[in-house]
């Protein structure tokens, strides 16, 4: 495919002539607007020639700024009609008339007075009527429309929206305008224009170029003269670039041109962006007059525009072709502009871009104050991330020691737990050097060195006790207290040791850096471990006491971490009611707040609700709409919604996947050390293999033993009581396992059995995910009832047989009758599921067997 315009064959665009075909069958004005390079003339020509081959006459008038003064105007419009009756000599007497330059809207109203109705359809089309801003050639264009002979078309092609008058008539059903979303090549245009050029492509690179090009038609033609073969690349090519620079940039004033090359470093171009990067000169005036002209602008709000993505590549083309110091000027002015109004995201992606690390870190500070509402995780992330605080030598973290934070808070919350260790490795190593010079920054590292997961936090908070936090504590800055995780016992660390430890050593360190906000945080955690070993009493008392301190000014995440408790141990206590009062309340507080980043833990935790009582739609709708991929990578920070994808799976009985997911989450939950997610994504991780089938039971016990083991050293029970009745069965052979005398393991018989007896306590009011309790539906015979108490009290199936005077082989068909009902495979799992039914029901067919 060679490089030139005129060697492209046209699509045909089907569905787009189609329209207007029937556009012009029932209106006489049809208004055209798009920026430029959409394809406008392209199309109107394609369909101007389809409609002359009909038989109809068409005349093209291309405007230009000079058409701005009536006489010029209506010479050119007079000109058109000549051109089509070049017979009519009353009319050529008018359009010629030597006086004309003296009244031309009269002489104008007299030549369409003298225009034939020959019965004949006549198009005429006004090219660029973005450059007439003449208010009285506006307002002459709707007269002469009144006048026009009913079988006149007039098309105008605009860059911009109908002006003044021509708005009235499109409100008025009179004129019909063909916006941009009409205008734009769809995917099967696309692939049908590729196609006619000699290159075949398949609908999933249709879909990509069409992406990729937003069907903006100079786009789709610069892709294709490129001549590559694959179409997820940069659109500003040679064609492209020589298009625009030719018909665009070269035609505006140089003071236009430096402004827009200036611009394009911004995404959105607001007044004051722009006076940031033009110094205040006239920018803001230039960018409305070519949003007037849509000179690849577009409007996202009140004196707010948005260059066409391809068009500003094009313009940060153009900057390219500048000096170092003045694109790395220009990025820091913009950098500067941001951080002065708050955006410090913003700002530090501008810093990173010309490398300004004093900016980078000035930023990155600020944005740290947990005191603010800046707590969006899926943003710092991102932030940090375009840090690219790897390649930053270790000589310039040293001078601008708060990216260190950044650097292992990033691997932290990334979930990279190998990563993070090198990281604050290479934080304390540094601690010495930071301490000299910056000890504001010291403070924030000591304070987020509790993050680190290999070391105990009482060892952390020693090491802090040996420091006069009184010094610099108020220095400290930290993004976020909790991860926004909605437990805080389960938060930005496991603080299960908590139990086994002296709690004031922790609030003497840790809670004189957080302030205010350390006395609901130890009742939070207080109250969660209280709430993980079944002490609902005392998990109640100490969520009401947290929820008590919660004042107007205290940080949402704080305040959702306290009312999600509250929520947790009201549901635990039976006290449902009141617990879904304190869902709305938490609702309430999220929109109060403004504090939207919570929604997404918040709408895990109503989610989990919902699936460990088996809500199979629950699950689709978690599933389609907020699940995490099966094959992506687990981030930390989101870890309480990953474990709402693994039950979501397990609800859909989709076990592979349960089980694939739940590998990766326990790996996560292991490498940072945290007992609780180790010991439910073991119960998950069991629930799924013994419902995946008969074969996978021995590796479901397995994982459960291992649950339990992890467990037991801090007493917790409210993990398993959650998915109580998909436990049952698994927990009553655990314990009949450890009654044995062989039994070799770990699992202690008395705690086994206060969780079989928790777990069957739950199963009377949850049906689990895997609905466990759909036992009591099964229909059984009489005689096959009987078969199955006689089973529950022991007797053998020849005693069973003497008992009910049948033959062995009918007492055996009976028996394969009952195990298929109940979907087991022998006696002993048969008298379980008999037994659990028994005690979970209060009637029905499996309560009469007994």
């Amino acid at each position: 495919m060679t490089g030139h315009a005129g060697n492209l064959q046209p699509a045909p665009r089907t569905a787009l002539m189609a329209e207007m075909d029937d556009l012009a069958a029932g209106k006489n004005l049809i208004y055209m607007c798009a920026p430029a390079g959409y394809g406008k003339t392209v199309s109107a020509q394609l369909w101007l020639n389809r409609k002359k081959a009909e038989g109809l006459q068409w005349a093209w008038i291309t405007l230009d700024e000079y058409d701005n003064k009536p006489v010029n105007f209506c010479r050119r419009y007079t000109s058109a009609l000549l051109d089509f009756q070049p017979d009519n000599v009353k009319l050529r007497e008018v359009v010629q008339h030597p006086s004309f330059d003296t009244a031309p809207d009269e002489f104008t109203i007299r030549a369409l007075s003298a225009f034939i109705n020959d019965g004949k359809q006549h198009i005429l089309v006004f090219d660029d009527l973005h450059v007439i801003n003449a208010g009285e050639i506006i307002r002459l264009l709707s007269a002469l429309y009144k006048r026009m002979p009913q079988n006149r078309v007039v098309m105008f092609l605009s860059r911009t929206d109908p002006p003044g008058i021509l708005s009235e008539l499109v409100m008025k059903g009179e004129m019909e305008v063909i916006g941009t979303e009409r205008i734009r090549f769809n995917n099967d245009e696309i692939k049908t224009f590729f196609s006619g050029n000699g290159h075949n492509i398949t609908g999933e690179q249709s879909d990509k170029i069409h992406a990729s090009t937003g069907g903006w038609a100079i786009g789709l033609r610069a892709m294709l003269l490129s001549g590559k073969r694959h179409y997820e690349v940069k659109l500003v090519e040679k064609y492209l670039e020589e298009y625009l620079a030719t018909h665009i940039w070269e035609k505006w004033e140089p003071r236009v041109r430096e402004c827009m090359m200036k611009t394009s470093v911004a995404e959105d171009l607001t007044p004051g962006i722009l006076g940031a990067l033009t110094d205040g000169t006239d920018g803001m005036e230039i960018l409305t007059g070519l949003a007037r002209e849509n000179a690849f602008l577009r409007p996202i709000g009140d004196n707010a525009y948005r260059f066409h993505d391809l068009f500003r590549d094009f313009l940060m083309n153009m900057l390219e072709k500048e000096s170092e110091s003045v694109k790395n000027g220009l990025l820091k002015k913009a950098g500067d502009w941001f951080f002065e109004n708050g955006d410090y995201f913003k700002a530090i992606s501008y810093f990173v871009k010309c490398k300004d690390y004093a900016g980078i870190e000035k930023a990155y500070s600020v944005s740290c104050n947990y005191t603010k509402q800046n707590a969006n995780l899926d943003d710092r992330v991102a932030l940090i991330r375009s840090m690219k605080i790897e390649d930053i030598p270790v000589e310039v973290l040293d001078e601008y020691p708060a990216l260190y934070h950044a650097f292992y808070l990033g691997h932290h919350l990334d979930g990279n737990a190998k990563k993070m260790g090198r990281a604050i490795d290479l934080v304390n190593e540094a601690m010495p050097r930071i301490a000299k010079t910056r000890l504001e920054v010291q403070a924030t590292l000591l304070f987020t060195n509790g993050l680190d997961f290999r070391n105990s936090l009482v060892e952390h908070c020693k090491r802090l006790q040996s420091i006069p936090l009184a010094s610099f504590a108020a220095t400290a800055r930290v993004p976020s207290v909790s991860q926004s995780l909605p437990f805080y016992h389960r938060s930005q660390r496991d603080y299960s040791e908590w139990l086994f430890s002296d709690v004031k050593i922790f609030t003497s360190t840790l809670g004189f850096i957080l302030g205010d906000v350390a006395d609901v945080m130890e009742d939070c955690i207080i109250a969660g471990l209280a709430y993980e070993q079944g002490k609902t009493d005392k998990a109640l008392e100490y969520a009401l006491s947290a929820n008590s301190k919660l004042r107007g000014d205290t940080i949402s995440e704080m305040k959702f971490c306290a009312m999600i408790i509250l929520t947790s141990a009201l549901l635990a206590g039976g006290q449902t009611q009141e617990a879904y009062k304190e869902l709305d309340n938490i609702k309430d507080m999220i929109e109060r707040d403004n504090a939207f980043y919570l929604n997404q833990n918040f709408r895990a935790y109503q989610f989990t609700l919902k699936l460990n009582d088996g809500d199979k739609n629950a699950a689709r709708e978690w599933l389609s709409g907020y699940g995490e991929s099966l094959h992506g990578h687990l981030q930390f920070y989101k870890i309480y919604q990953h474990f709402t994808t693994a039950r979501a799976y397990i609800v859909t009985s989709d076990y592979n996947a349960a089980i694939l997911f739940l590998k990766k989450l326990l790996d996560l939950s292991e490498s940072y050390r945290r007992p609780l997610d180790v010991v439910e994504s073991y119960i998950l991780l069991a629930i799924a293999y013994w419902n995946k089938g008969r074969g996978m039971r021995k590796e479901a016990l397995e994982v459960l033993e291992k649950a339990i083991v992890s467990a037991q050293k801090y007493e917790f029970t409210q993990v398993f009581s959650d998915v109580g009745a998909d436990l049952t069965t698994m927990l009553y052979k655990l314990q009949n396992r450890v009654a044995q005398k062989t039994y070799a393991g770990e699992i202690s018989g008395p705690y086994v059995k206060t969780l079989y007896v928790i777990a069957l306590a739950h199963a009377k009011q949850s049906k689990g995910m895997t609905d466990g309790r759909a036992l009591d539906e099964l229909k059984f015979t009489e005689r096959q009832k009987k078969v199955m108490r006689y089973l529950c009290e022991g007797l053998t199936h020849k005693e069973i047989g003497e008992k009910m005077g049948l033959k062995p082989s009918a007492v055996k068909s009976h028996m394969i009758l009952i195990y298929k009902k109940l979907d087991v495979t022998n006696g002993v799992d048969a008298v379980i599921k008999i037994r659990e039914s028994h005690t979970t029901t209060s009637s029905g067919g499996m309560e009469d067997a007994l």
